[in-house]
């Protein structure tokens, strides 16, 4: 007896359990790649950035951090709260003078290709890697 393929096919193709499995794990996979592709690299950058803010506060920091000690906890509490709102400002200005030392010397009318094969980043690249990095530190302060 001769195998019908179309009513193999048709088989297969109302099989939608297979379709679905495939479909989470493919979901899954992409998940995983733009995790490590980009999410990681770019909360990376933006704890190091965080970190040198926290190591060299403005001046404001350490005014409000020693104006602590002669406080009640309400007091302490509030002028810590004022505090990261201060480091979360001067992290972005960081980001900000960054952005703008990469793109003012006019060096990037367009993009092209560096002897090891790279791209250098178009302003617009350089600005949307400094809007990542911003929105990437909204939970961490």
């Amino acid at each position: 007896m001769k195998e019908n393929t179309v009513l193999e096919l048709a088989r297969s193709l109302q099989n939608t359990n297979t379709a679905q499995r495939e479909t989470a794990d493919f979901l899954q996979l992409m998940r995983q790649h733009l995790e490590q592709d980009y999410l990681q690299k770019i909360r990376s950058a933006a704890s190091l950035q965080k970190c040198d803010a926290v190591e060299h506060p403005p001046r404001e920091v350490t005014l409000l951090r020693a104006l602590s000690a002669f406080t009640d906890e309400r007091g302490k509490r509030q002028l810590d709260t004022a505090c990261r709102s201060l480091l979360f400002c001067h992290t972005l200005q960081q980001i900000q003078q960054n952005i703008a030392s990469c793109t003012q010397d006019g060096a990037f009318l367009e993009t092209r290709s560096q002897s090891d094969g790279t791209c250098q980043p178009t302003p617009d690249t350089i600005r949307m890697a400094g809007l990542c990095m911003a929105l990437s530190l909204l939970d961490s302060f």
